[in-house]
């Protein structure tokens, strides 16, 4: 029983040294991906649509107006 304890805290320490090596090998930008969402981004991604949806408007009536409809 000792020694099946000692293989998965073997195992265990293994794993984490991988990950702590995955993440220091990330670029910063990779690392936000692993970071806990801010309380600002539902506002920032509604900011986006909003304007983006402004920009697809104006881009349809631009549309509109070359073609004649």
């Amino acid at each position: 029983m000792s020694t099946t304890t000692l293989t998965r805290n073997s195992t265990v320490q293994s794993t984490v040294v991988k990950q702590s090596s995955k993440i220091s090998n990330l670029k910063p930008l990779d690392l936000l991906s692993y970071a806990p969402a801010s309380r600002t981004s539902p506002s920032a991604t509604s900011n986006f649509q909003r304007s983006f949806q402004k920009s697809q408007k104006k881009a349809i009536k631009n549309l509109r107006k070359s073609f004649k409809l």
